[in-house]
């Protein structure tokens, strides 16, 4: 008896010591690891916010600015034209003009679309699904302005104002990825 005494005595120093170095240990290799992922996935999210703004928003910026501004010389030219001819031709010729001044608009969109659109939707179909519902949501209002009876050119005016509207909708859109990746 005396000899499992000594035994037990001698075995129970040894998990007292290596037992709290194995918890401890392990707690650490553990929280090694638990930070390795995360910083790989704060890495990988900080990856994709900036391969998003130097391939899709700094290169199409101008993109962006060019076709608002398409926008507003179309309109505004449509808008001179409509108002200039509505009492000087048949109303059926000026019902012809209106819908070329609409197809003016709707090239102009899907240009865009193809050029700009078409790229953001193959990695964020989401945003670009959005973005078409915007700029359906200019060309509708756009075109009922247009086609309003009493046209005339201080409805440019309001129609800038959707225009500008809608630019800052669509910006705001854009940077959803880099707010909230």
């Amino acid at each position: 008896m005396i000899v499992n005494c000594q035994i037990s005595s001698q075995i129970d120093p040894i998990y007292e010591k290596v037992l709290p170095t194995l918890i401890s240990v392990g707690v650490v290799v553990f929280i090694f690891i638990i930070g390795r992922f995360f910083d790989s996935r704060i890495r990988n999210k900080e990856r994709k916010r900036n391969w998003y703004l130097k391939v899709i928003i700094e290169p199409n910026v101008q993109k962006v600015e060019i076709f608002v501004n398409d926008i507003y010389a179309s309109v505004s030219n449509s808008i001179e034209k409509l108002v200039n001819n509505k009492s000087k031709i048949s109303y059926n010729e000026y019902i012809t003009l209106k819908s070329i001044e609409f197809g003016k608009f709707q090239k102009i969109k899907r240009k865009f679309e193809l050029d700009f659109i078409l790229l953001i939707q193959s990695n964020y179909p989401k945003i670009a699904n959005d973005l078409s519902i915007l700029l359906l949501e200019l060309e509708d209002t756009t075109t009922n302005i247009l086609d309003s009876k009493n046209l005339n050119t201080d409805d440019f005016d309001l129609i800038e104002e959707n225009i500008k509207k809608y630019k800052s909708k669509f910006w705001s859109l854009l940077y959803k990825p880099l707010v909230n990746p």
